[in-house]
Protein backbone atom coordinates (compact mmCIF):
# COMPACT_ATOMS: atom_id res chain seq x y z
CA UNK A 1 0.00 0.00 0.00
CA UNK A 2 2.80 2.43 0.78
CA UNK A 3 4.58 1.21 -2.54
CA UNK A 4 1.56 2.50 -4.36
CA UNK A 5 1.09 6.02 -2.72
CA UNK A 6 4.81 6.61 -3.69
CA UNK A 7 4.00 6.00 -6.97
CA UNK A 8 0.97 7.96 -7.09
CA UNK A 9 2.68 11.01 -5.63
CA UNK A 10 5.89 10.20 -8.17
CA UNK A 11 3.28 10.55 -11.21
CA UNK A 12 1.43 13.00 -10.07
CA UNK A 13 4.48 15.54 -9.28
CA UNK A 14 5.61 15.04 -12.70
CA UNK A 15 2.03 15.47 -13.68
CA UNK A 16 2.09 18.96 -12.28
CA UNK A 17 5.47 20.02 -12.96
CA UNK A 18 4.75 19.09 -17.40
CA UNK A 19 1.26 21.63 -16.89
CA UNK A 20 3.43 24.22 -15.33
CA UNK A 21 5.98 24.38 -17.63
CA UNK A 22 3.38 23.90 -20.51
CA UNK A 23 1.18 26.81 -18.79
CA UNK A 24 4.25 28.92 -18.79
CA UNK A 25 7.12 28.26 -21.11
CA UNK A 26 10.67 29.96 -20.28
CA UNK A 27 13.85 29.82 -22.35
CA UNK A 28 13.00 31.81 -25.65
CA UNK A 29 9.48 30.10 -25.71
CA UNK A 30 7.52 33.79 -25.86
CA UNK A 31 9.41 34.53 -28.82
CA UNK A 32 7.76 31.57 -30.34
CA UNK A 33 4.45 32.82 -29.25
CA UNK A 34 5.00 36.54 -30.35
CA UNK A 35 5.99 35.05 -33.57
CA UNK A 36 2.79 33.06 -33.66
CA UNK A 37 0.58 36.04 -32.70
CA UNK A 38 2.51 38.37 -35.09
CA UNK A 39 2.23 35.79 -38.05
CA UNK A 40 -1.55 35.61 -37.14
CA UNK A 41 -2.18 38.96 -37.34
CA UNK A 42 0.47 39.83 -40.81
CA UNK A 43 -1.82 37.01 -42.59
CA UNK A 44 -4.90 39.24 -41.93
CA UNK A 45 -3.38 42.69 -42.61
CA UNK A 46 0.05 41.90 -44.13
CA UNK A 47 2.51 43.65 -41.99
CA UNK A 48 5.50 45.68 -42.23
CA UNK A 49 8.97 44.34 -41.05
CA UNK A 50 9.10 47.78 -39.14
CA UNK A 51 5.18 46.77 -37.74
CA UNK A 52 6.67 43.43 -37.20
CA UNK A 53 9.59 44.53 -34.89
CA UNK A 54 7.53 46.70 -32.89
CA UNK A 55 4.61 44.88 -32.01
CA UNK A 56 6.97 41.99 -31.39
CA UNK A 57 8.91 43.94 -28.40
CA UNK A 58 5.50 45.47 -27.17
CA UNK A 59 3.62 41.31 -27.21
CA UNK A 60 6.45 40.37 -25.19
CA UNK A 61 6.38 43.24 -22.24
CA UNK A 62 2.54 42.64 -22.77
CA UNK A 63 3.33 39.03 -21.99
CA UNK A 64 5.73 40.15 -19.14
CA UNK A 65 3.37 42.45 -17.26
CA UNK A 66 0.75 39.68 -17.64
CA UNK A 67 3.15 37.18 -15.86
CA UNK A 68 3.55 39.81 -13.13
CA UNK A 69 -0.30 40.58 -12.67
CA UNK A 70 -0.42 36.76 -11.79
CA UNK A 71 2.46 37.47 -8.77
CA UNK A 72 -0.41 40.00 -7.26
CA UNK A 73 -1.96 38.74 -4.18
CA UNK A 74 -5.23 39.33 -4.63
CA UNK A 75 -7.76 38.86 -7.27
CA UNK A 76 -8.94 41.91 -8.52
CA UNK A 77 -5.03 43.07 -8.49
CA UNK A 78 -4.68 40.46 -10.49
CA UNK A 79 -7.54 42.01 -12.89
CA UNK A 80 -6.45 45.32 -13.08
CA UNK A 81 -3.09 44.77 -13.96
CA UNK A 82 -4.06 42.44 -16.68
CA UNK A 83 -6.48 45.01 -18.05
CA UNK A 84 -4.09 47.84 -17.86
CA UNK A 85 -1.57 45.30 -19.88
CA UNK A 86 -4.02 44.59 -22.23
CA UNK A 87 -5.33 47.86 -22.81
CA UNK A 88 -1.63 49.06 -23.22
CA UNK A 89 -1.09 46.26 -25.87
CA UNK A 90 -4.34 47.45 -27.26
CA UNK A 91 -3.57 50.84 -27.87
CA UNK A 92 0.18 50.15 -29.40
CA UNK A 93 -1.82 47.97 -32.01
CA UNK A 94 -4.12 50.56 -33.07
CA UNK A 95 -1.42 53.39 -33.52
CA UNK A 96 0.73 50.99 -35.32
CA UNK A 97 -1.81 49.60 -37.69
CA UNK A 98 -2.51 52.00 -40.79
CA UNK A 99 -6.24 52.42 -41.31
CA UNK A 100 -6.32 50.60 -44.12
CA UNK A 101 -4.96 47.74 -41.78
CA UNK A 102 -7.39 48.38 -39.22
CA UNK A 103 -10.33 48.19 -42.04
CA UNK A 104 -9.02 44.62 -43.44
CA UNK A 105 -8.65 43.52 -39.12
CA UNK A 106 -12.12 44.20 -38.19
CA UNK A 107 -13.46 42.58 -41.49
CA UNK A 108 -11.50 39.69 -40.56
CA UNK A 109 -12.32 39.68 -36.88
CA UNK A 110 -16.16 40.30 -38.25
CA UNK A 111 -15.76 36.89 -40.73
CA UNK A 112 -14.61 35.16 -37.44
CA UNK A 113 -17.41 35.85 -35.57
CA UNK A 114 -20.32 35.02 -37.75
CA UNK A 115 -18.33 31.47 -38.26
CA UNK A 116 -18.44 30.59 -34.55
CA UNK A 117 -22.02 31.24 -34.10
Amino acid sequence: MKTLKFIAAIIAVITVSNLILAVNPKNGKDDNLAELVIGKLNNDVQLTDSQKIILKERFNAFVSKMDNADKKSTEKDKFNSKKQASDEYEIVLDSILSTNQKEQLSIKIAEREKTTK
